[in-house]
Formats: structure tokens, sequence, C-alpha cells
């Protein structure tokens, strides 16, 4: 699982307009995400890298992940439109 608050992702489409693609996938990421075992493994690697890294490269990371995603097949939602999380129990918590 990963986690980005609101700002970070607005500063990221500000600074970079590409990001536009993602804001669908992640407004979608709200119901939780399946995605194919094809895509977790292509995603994996990017994870594991992620934990450890630091500066550009946490941030180029990111980029292919969020590439990767988005061309992988759609992904199942996994709960019902009418489910509204409550992010404040689990947004303090950085990745682990």
């Amino acid at each position: 699982m990963l986690q980005f608050d609101t700002d970070f992702v607005v500063r990221a489409i500000e600074a970079f307009p590409e990001f536009r693609r993602i804001t669908h996938l992640l407004e979608a990421s709200g119901s939780g995400l399946l995605f194919s075992p094809a895509t977790g493994e292509a995603v994996a690697p990017i994870l594991r890298d992620m934990l450890g890294a630091q500066g550009i490269r946490r941030v180029a990371l990111c980029v292919a992940l969020f590439d990767v995603l988005l061309h992988s097949a759609e992904p199942v939602k996994l709960v019902s439109e009418a489910y509204r999380a409550d992010p404040a129990r689990y947004t303090e918590t950085r990745m682990s």
C-alpha cells in the first residue's frame, strides 16, 4: 500500500502537468484498487526500492510506479461507491 496526501498530488500536478493523467487513478483509489498479478509483479521491485530511496531517486521511482499503473489493465474497485473511508485514522502513518 502506498498513500499520498492531497497536497502532494496538487503540487505535483502544478509542477508537472503530465501528472494530470494520474488523477482518475488516484480518485478511484479511494475505493481501494486491486491490480492484476502481472501489475503487482511489475511494481513490487519499484516499491521495495522506494523504501530505501532518497532524494531524486525516490521521485523517479514514484514516476515509474505511476507509469506502470497507468499502463496496466483496469484495476478492480474493492469497495462500493457508497463506502466512505475515514482517512484521519490512517493518514498519519508513513509507509512501512
